[in-house]
Parts: structure tokens; C-alpha cells; sequence
């Protein structure tokens, strides 16, 4: 799940998905892509990407992007939705993931804010997570939840995937 949102002196654009899946040696899928100009916003209903290891299922997905720019200065803004989401055969359960990423920029600067972000209703192996993630809270907190996530996304692969992934991995 993601937005973002980019201005500049040329103009603005946006792109926002609601979910998105890469799986290392699948090919993966998403759902509720849109990007801005024009306007756009994609409503859809469940999103399913079955694994061995359970895969993700969702509930409802929005996103929607917008970009305006004139002479001066610049505005875009991408927001996404999900509800009832659900990894690994229900071990990592969320009510509501929401996204919404904001920036302008004009000749003194530029500016950006992730207010309306959230994540609602956590759960994982059983136990509830209270979280409402706002602002950098968010981004601080995505480190450790995309770590558990690739543990327990790495407790479902074939032992013989996850060598050949480590074989493949280098350093930039």
C-alpha cells in the first residue's frame, strides 16, 4: 500500500496504489493504481494474491491522485485505502491501512505532510498491536513492521528459495 506525491518548478504529479504484492521469484500483482494529471481515483472491491504461505487478501480499496501547478508553484497529493487486510492466512490481520501524502513546492521551498495516514486494528499472531501511525510515527514504526513481515514472509518460502534469493542478493 502506498501514495506519494511529487512537485517541482515544471509542474506536479501524483501516483497512489492501494496495494501492491512482490513476492521474490512470482510475479506478483497490484490493484488501485492511479496517477495524477489528470485527477483520478479507482474504487475497487477484494484484492486476493494467493502463496503457499496463505498470500494476502483484502477487503475494500480506494486511491485517488491529484496535481495542480501554475507559474509559481506546484501541489500534488495521493491518498490510498485498505480495508480488512490479511498476510500469511490470517497471522498478520489490520483493520484499515490508509495512506495520504501531500507536498507543495514553489520559489521559497517546499513542504510535505502525511497527516490522515493510519493503521487500525493490528493484529499479529494473535496479539493486538495498538497503533495509530501519524506523521513520522509512521515511517519510524514501518521499519520494524516491514521486518517482521519479511520474517514471517521468510518462515513461508521453500529453504531452497530463500538460498537462491541469498545468492542473488548485493549491496549498491
Amino acid at each position: 500500500m502506498g501514495a506519494g506525491a511529487q512537485g517541482d518548478a515544471a509542474g506536479a504529479s501524483a501516483r497512489a496504489y492501494a496495494i501492491s504484492v512482490a513476492a521474490p521469484g512470482q510475479s506478483g500483482s497490484s490493484a488501485g493504481s492511479v496517477a495524477a494529471p489528470p485527477d483520478a481515483v479507482a474504487v475497487g472491491g477484494s484484492f486476493s494474491y494467493a502463496t503457499d504461505g496463505g498470500g494476502v487478501t483484502t477487503g475494500a480499496i480506494t486511491a485517488s491522485a491529484t496535481a495542480r501547478a501554475d507559474a509559481t508553484a506546484g501541489t500534488a497529493e495521493a491518498s490510498s485505502e485498505v480495508q480488512s487486510l490479511s498476510l500469511f492466512g490470517g497471522e498478520v490481520t489490520v483493520g484499515r491501512v490508509a495512506a495520504h501524502v501531500r507536498g507543495q513546492a514553489g520559489a521559497k521551498g517546499g513542504s510535505g505532510d502525511l497527516s490522515g495516514s493510519a493503521v487500525e486494528a493490528m493484529v499479529v499472531l494473535g496479539q493486538g498491536i495498538v497503533a495509530t501511525l501519524v506523521g513520522s510515527i509512521g515511517l519510524i514504526a514501518a521499519v520494524p513492521a516491514t521486518t517482521a513481515l519479511a520474517a514471517l514472509l521468510a518462515l513461508h518460502l521453500p529453504e531452497r528459495q530463500l538460498r537462491r534469493e541469498q545468492l542473488h542478493a548485493h549491496a549498491h
